[in-house]
């Protein structure tokens, strides 16, 4: 998953990997966030995840989330989980 940021002075990309740490964000400042993805699924093993409280910084900060391909199956992922949707 690699998570794009669109960043205010240049609106240039600036792919990150991994877990996109909240102190990642505040130095990039970006204007938005857009997360796309590989041929991953949530649901292996193994599949990338976001950093703690990532959704609820972004929404603090007033940083939209845009997710695409794998960025929003994780979305989906996160703000339902599936035991949610099973009930």
């Amino acid at each position: 998953m690699l998570p794009h940021t669109l960043v205010p002075s240049s609106a240039q990309q600036a792919p990150e990997s991994g877990g996109f740490p909240q102190e990642r964000i505040k130095e990039v400042a970006p204007r938005a966030i857009v997360l796309s993805g590989g041929p991953n699924s949530v649901h292996i093993a193994d599949a990338p995840q976001l950093s703690p409280g990532f959704f609820e910084y972004c929404a603090g900060a007033g940083i939209p989330v845009l997710g695409i391909c794998y960025g929003m199956q994780l979305l989906i992922h996160v703000r339902y989980p599936p035991s949610w949707l099973m009930s």
